[in-house]
């Protein structure tokens, strides 16, 4: 055999093994179901499988010799190739894309194939179809991202554990402790429990790991970053795992610091309460429709019956029978200012009450507290106090009278020397003309009258008064109080102005009262004068004059007493009102003048007031109501 012949039938037998190797590739990538090609350094498909073939819609003679980028109908080499990275590196490459062309995601591995001179000849592309993987991993990728958006945007911290209790996964809520999240994966929540709840917590915990229930509702103590503790109330449950392997612990925590607080804050309101709601010298009582829920141990004192006794006791049989329709009015219209009424105790007797009240929530409704107060001591205080009033008023009467004492004297005196002499005259010319007898006789008559008017007076004003008023004219008002002083006010070289309006009604008043407070003023007047003008002076006048007043708050008879003397500091006007208080040297006052006189005004409905200014003089006010006259301007 020659040479040639030999070498073309080693040829020959090569070749038919390459091509028996070939078809045996052939057959064993058939049976893979993944697509499976051999391409060569130009990109052109050597061969395909039939995964290949299915996936293209093509037969093998319609895509062997083509370039493997124009079988998906490119026009060159896609932009993500693991082929032409395979070629380049002359390394096993791998790509995930998405080819639009195929319409799916596919896996790229290329494969490089050398010949025997290790010089690289084909490459072995292995792709597959990997949409189904992708869309799993997309579906996942959103429920972990809507998971963790759940967990990140809710109130309530979320937590992820293994079975021992060591954090795997936390929600951003859990920033509220402080702490780095990331610091937290693998610690275990017990590191965290205040030293004093660890044992009941860790009971908890061991329970549940053992009977695999869910975790019951607990609140502890949670640390902070900053070392403050918090309270969080905690619910889990056990998650199995779905590949039968370890499950998880799922944490549902929420922060009731706040409600912890406010349960403490309402518990120690609640303490006070009660500590006030018996220390209270007062009767409280919280009634619903007048039926007592709850009182306290100064209500029993007041009433004489036993705290047992009264809750469940209608509250209004503490009130007398004739007080009760008052008090279930106020009840019914939510009155909440403080009034009085009368109080009945257990042993029938009555007691001055005052009542207050208020509507509060109760327990989901609304009832009324109430405060009942025995004003027993202050009634007797308040008449005891109206007695001294009295008293004190009768006494600035005879100070009054005091003064009035010389000039009262003076004014009789001299009458009574006319009455003498003309007696006299009578006597010594009795047998003489008889009109001059008559005359002189009429003398004594005037003398005897003006005698009688000034002591009736004087007694009307100095004698105690029972407080009945009777209509009296403001000219006879005044008229009989300058028959009293108006000697002693000559006798100061004090000159007196009177002005009276025509039209002045009569007062509805105790006359005797009203002229002590025009006494009162006149005389002040006097006083301020004197000091200011010692002796004889042009402007050593009282003005006094009266008129009609209409304002805002009614129709009044104003009455003014004015002088020109030195008028009031700032500091004496401040005070000039107070009881006791004078600026007046020896006994020439008491300072009960103007406080008697404003207790006067005041009971009559009236206003005292005045202007002052130092160096200048004093105006003082009187005004009584026009509702208080006898004869009205509106019924005129």
């Amino acid at each position: 055999m020659n040479t040639d012949s030999s070498n073309e039938q080693q040829m020959v037998k090569v070749q038919a093994d390459e091509l028996e190797n070939l078809r045996l590739f052939a057959m064993v990538i058939d049976v893979i179901p993944d697509m499976i090609g051999i391409l060569d350094t130009a990109y052109t498909v050597v061969c395909y499988n039939k995964a290949v073939y299915a996936m293209l819609g093509e037969q093998p003679e319609t895509v062997i010799g083509k370039k493997c980028y124009a079988n998906v109908g490119r026009q060159e080499i896609c932009a993500v190739c693991a082929v032409k990275e395979c070629y380049k590196s002359k390394k096993v490459e791998i790509v995930e894309r998405y080819d639009p062309a195929l319409r799916m995601w596919i896996e790229l591995r290329a494969y490089p194939v050398f010949d025997s001179d290790g010089q690289l000849v084909n490459v072995i592309e292995h792709f597959r179809d990997i949409t189904q993987r992708k869309l799993s991993e997309k579906a996942l990728i959103e429920q972990k991202q809507l998971l963790q958006s759940i967990t990140d945007n809710v109130f309530d911290l979320i937590a992820l554990t293994d079975m021992q209790g060591h954090f795997l996964f936390l929600g951003k809520s859990h920033a509220i402790l402080g702490y780095d999240l990331d610091w937290l994966i693998g610690r275990h929540v017990l590191e965290f429990v205040h030293p004093e709840d660890v044992e009941r917590i860790s009971g908890e915990f061991a329970d549940f790991l053992e009977q695999r229930e869910t975790i019951p509702r607990v609140e502890y103590r949670y640390r902070c970053a900053d070392g403050q503790y918090i309270w969080l109330e905690t619910v889990g449950r056990a998650i199995p795992s779905a590949s039968g392997g370890e499950g998880r612990l799922l944490f549902s925590s929420r922060d009731v610091t706040a409600r912890r607080r406010a349960e403490q804050d309402l518990a120690e309101s609640e303490q006070r309460f009660k500590a006030l709601h018996n220390a209270s010298f007062g009767g409280i009582t919280i009634h619903d429709k007048g039926v007592i829920l709850e009182c306290n141990q100064g209500l029993s004192q007041i009433s004489g019956f036993s705290m047992d006794e009264l809750i469940g006791m209608d509250g209004l049989l503490l009130i007398a029978e004739d007080w009760r329709p008052l008090v279930r009015s106020n009840i019914q219209a939510g009155y909440e200012r403080p009034y009085e009424a009368v109080g009945v105790r257990k042993d029938g007797t009555r007691y001055p009450l005052r009542l207050e009240a208020r509507n509060i929530p109760y327990r989901g409704r609304q009832v009324r507290v109430v405060e009942f107060r025995d004003i027993t001591e202050q009634k007797q205080a308040e008449e005891h106090g109206r007695m001294l009033e009295a008293q004190l008023r009768q006494e600035q009467k005879l100070s009054a009278v005091g003064t009035l004492a010389s000039g009262v004297a003076h004014e009789i005196n001299n009458p009574l020397t006319g009455i003498i002499n003309f007696a006299q005259l009578i006597l010594d010319r009795l047998p003489g003309n008889v009109e001059t007898i008559r005359d002189w006789a009429s003398e004594i008559l005037a003398e005897g009258d003006r005698i009688r008017t000034i002591v009736s007076n004087l007694l009307l004003f100095s004698r105690q008064e029972s407080g009945q008023r009777q209509a009296v004219s403001p000219g006879s008002l005044v008229g009989a109080i300058l028959s009293l002083c108006g000697n002693l006010l000559k006798k100061h070289e004090v000159e007196v102005e009177v002005h009276l309006d025509d039209d002045l009604p009569d007062l509805d008043c105790v006359q005797g009262q009203i002229q002590q407070v025009l006494l009162n003023l006149i005389i002040n007047a006097r006083d301020a004068l004197d000091d200011h003008y010692p002796g004889f002076h042009a402007e050593k006048k009282v003005f006094i004059t009266g008129h009609n007043l209409h304002d805002g708050e009614g129709r009044w008879v104003r009455f003014i007493v004015e002088d020109h003397g030195g008028g009031m500091s700032d500091a004496v006007a401040a005070r000039c009102m107070e009881p006791f208080f004078t600026t007046k040297l020896g006994d020439r006052g008491t300072g009960l003048g103007l406080s008697v006189s404003y207790g006067i005004v005041r009971e009559h409905g009236g206003r005292l007031g005045f202007e002052t200014e130092e160096g200048w003089g004093t105006r003082f006010f009187l005004d009584l109501p026009v509702r208080c006259a006898a004869a009205m301007l509106d019924e005129a």
